[in-house]
């Protein structure tokens, strides 16, 4: 999981206000896009639990293990969404990412290989990677888009997802990039906003301001006090003001008058409020 520097440290490592401001904005965003990632992994994987009946086949990818592509994975592999077998990343250093091998995953160099094997697909690569990422990817899918509107009903399956997590490139550039490959999704952390609401936090209630690891013990006390916190959370997300109910029942299922959590998947997302703090 994200670790963050202890309050205790953070002025030592960082004494300039804006410098602590900086490393907050990027924690809290790398562990939003983590999330988001998540959400949009669990949204698929409950289609294709539906059209499939079972999820032994199901295969996830991630090309890049930069910071964001490591939150990513190890939010997978502490969910246990899916069993470590299921799961293929590609990075430039494997050799580097050995704790993961020993914990069952395949870690390689091939990108290619990803395109292939998994069902969902996760571009953690830097914005500079993804031409060339692309490219060694494109025709994998273009052999997959391929006759995917022609299976009757029985024999529906969902398609291979891309989830880019660059929120700076454009579907359109993404789908340019892939020849036009429908099915792409993108994350949609609003930076402005984060550090809108990180700066509006005084330091002296806590040095990292808003990051995910304290910001509900501020006000989220009631029920409703955390509904207002799932309300920031999906602004951040989705620039919307209406909460949208599958981020509540992503983090906690439901939660009652008195605070206490029914989560889904057998309680594994109890874990995840476990990281914003007690309420």
């Amino acid at each position: 999981m994200t670790n963050f520097i202890s309050k205790d440290l953070i002025g030592t490592f960082f004494p300039d206000p804006q410098m602590r401001q900086l490393y907050a904005s990027a924690q809290v965003i790398h562990t939003l896009i983590a999330k988001e990632t998540i959400f949009h992994l669990i949204a698929y994987i409950s289609n294709y639990l539906k059209t499939q009946g079972t999820l032994q086949s199901l295969k996830v990818g991630i090309i890049g293990l930069g910071h964001i592509g490591t939150s990513i994975l190890e939010e997978i592999l502490h969910l246990q969404i899916l069993s470590p077998e299921q799961v293929l990343v590609s990075t430039r250093t494997p050799d580097k990412h050995r704790k993961f091998i020993e914990q069952g995953l395949r870690v390689i160099w091939d990108n290619e290989q990803v395109a292939k094997e998994c069902d969902f697909i996760i571009l953690a690569c830097l914005p500079h990677q993804i031409d060339s990422v692309c490219s060694s990817i494109r025709s994998i899918l273009s052999n997959k888009n391929k006759g995917i509107f022609t299976f009757t009903e029985e024999e529906k399956n969902p398609s291979t997802m891309i989830f880019s997590i660059l929120a700076a490139t454009p579907i359109a550039k993404v789908k340019q990039l892939t020849d036009n490959y429908p099915f792409i999704l993108r994350s949609y952390i609003d930076v402005d906003l984060i550090n809108k609401i990180i700066a509006s936090f005084p330091e002296e209630i806590s040095p990292l301001s808003i990051c995910i690891e304290n910001l509900p013990s501020h006000f989220a006390r009631t029920a409703n006090d955390v509904r207002t916190f799932f309300e920031v959370f999906n602004a951040v997300f989705y620039g919307a003001q209406d909460i949208r109910d599958e981020i509540i029942e992503f983090f906690c299922g439901a939660v009652t008058e008195e605070g206490e959590y029914v989560s889904a998947f057998n309680n594994r997302f109890k874990e995840i409020m476990k990281e914003f703090g007690s309420i």
